[in-house]
């Protein structure tokens, strides 16, 4: 991070109907194809507004929008999915490697810690995304499972520990 550049501006909101279109417009970005584990096609419109909708009416389900400064510059997603929190999380590449998506996914964590206590969060990263498989093993989740193509990390809520400001 550079001197002037904090991550303290940082906060989660949790996702409103108007973000569907920034939504969209990121799970369509190149960078989020690339990485994607089922698929690489681009998301049509009609499928996304689906999506978002069931999200949205899903209790099992928590997706908060990071904002910086009051600016959207990526999601978190969790789903509760046979006992463990499956995460999904998106920034802007414009904002990478500035510690926002550590940070966000700490405040995640927390929250999910609140919300699911004791539920552990799983993250299925592909196995060429090096930068993903480091940014999650350097948040302290560790390797669970993996095959040819895909790593399970697995964070465990109970291991929190309350950070120092």
């Amino acid at each position: 991070m550079k001197p002037n550049d904090s991550a303290h501006d940082l906060y989660l909101r949790r996702v409103r109907s108007s973000d569907i279109d920034l939504m969209f417009y990121w799970v369509n970005s190149p960078d989020s194809l690339r990485n994607k584990k089922k698929t690489q096609a681009p998301v049509k419109w009609p499928a996304h507004q689906q999506w978002f909708n069931d999200r949205l009416s899903d209790s099992d389900t928590r997706i908060w929008i990071i904002e910086k400064n009051h600016k959207p510059i990526g999601q978190v997603r969790v789903q509760l999915e046979n006992g463990v929190l499956s995460i999904d999380i998106f920034i802007d590449p414009s904002q990478r490697c500035k510690g926002y998506g550590y940070k966000a996914i700490k405040m995640l964590i927390k929250q999910c810690h609140m919300i699911w206590p004791g539920v552990s969060v799983l993250a299925e990263v592909r196995n060429e995304n090096y930068p993903s498989l480091s940014f999650f093993i350097r948040l302290g989740f560790q390797i669970s499972a993996d095959d040819e193509h895909v790593s399970q990390l697995v964070y465990k809520t109970s291991t929190i520990v309350t950070e120092k400001k």
